[in-house]
């Protein structure tokens, strides 16, 4: 009997130095495709297509698409800020300022979070500070998210979204703006509105 079909085959292409988000450091990459193959008795035999391809971090094995091989290494008064630090901090800050208000809980929920998240930890006078002049000036945080979105796995992208929803249900309720602004994020990140339910179901109280 004669066996035969596809198969996919992951091969890597190329191997170097890159910022992984995850890590928040300078480590080496393996940038892998995964090609199917024609191929006979469980043999790869001819190459047919490649179905995707992606950057695997060699230290914590964490993977992204491609584009994160453009992130440049920014440099500010602390030293490095990773790509997923950022992000928490403007998102929260967003979903802060949802519902029209500085709701104390929230801030100190905020507060509680990027702390957590962050390599600096900033003081609750100081991040309402932050918080106040960003209710000034505030900027549609779509376009960054759709920006970096590429740079995070799906892990740190529904983690974004489920700190979000600690912090617009922090007080006790979640208002319709605080929502919008939560699946504005949702799609601006490329998690679907399914997922988004599945996680509002999890960490909304009934």
């Amino acid at each position: 009997m004669i066996i035969y079909g596809t198969k996919g085959v992951t091969i890597t292409t190329k191997k170097g130095q890159f910022l992984c988000p995850n890590c928040n450091r300078v480590n080496k990459y393996r940038h892998k495709k995964v090609k199917r193959f024609f191929h006979l008795y469980w043999v790869p035999i001819i190459p047919l297509n490649t179905e995707m391809e992606f950057v695997e971090c060699s230290v914590c094995s964490a993977t992204y698409e491609t584009e994160v091989l453009d992130y440049k290494i920014n440099f500010n008064d602390g030293g490095i800020q990773s790509i997923f630090e950022q992000a928490i901090q403007k998102a929260m800050i967003q979903i802060l300022l949802a519902d029209g208000e500085i709701n104390t809980d929230e801030l100190k929920m905020v507060h509680l979070i990027i702390n957590r998240f962050s390599y600096n930890d900033i003081s609750l006078a100081d991040l309402d500070s932050v918080v106040r002049k960003l209710e000034v000036n505030q900027e549609p945080i779509s376009k960054y998210l759709t920006a970096i979105a590429p740079l995070l796995n799906d892990r740190e992208k529904e983690g974004i979204l489920n700190c979000g929803l600690n912090v617009a249900s922090s007080d006790g309720k979640v208002d319709d703006n605080e929502l919008s602004v939560i699946l504005e994020i949702a799609n601006s990140l490329g998690v679907s509105q399914t997922r988004l339910k599945e996680l509002m179901q999890i960490s909304l109280p009934n």
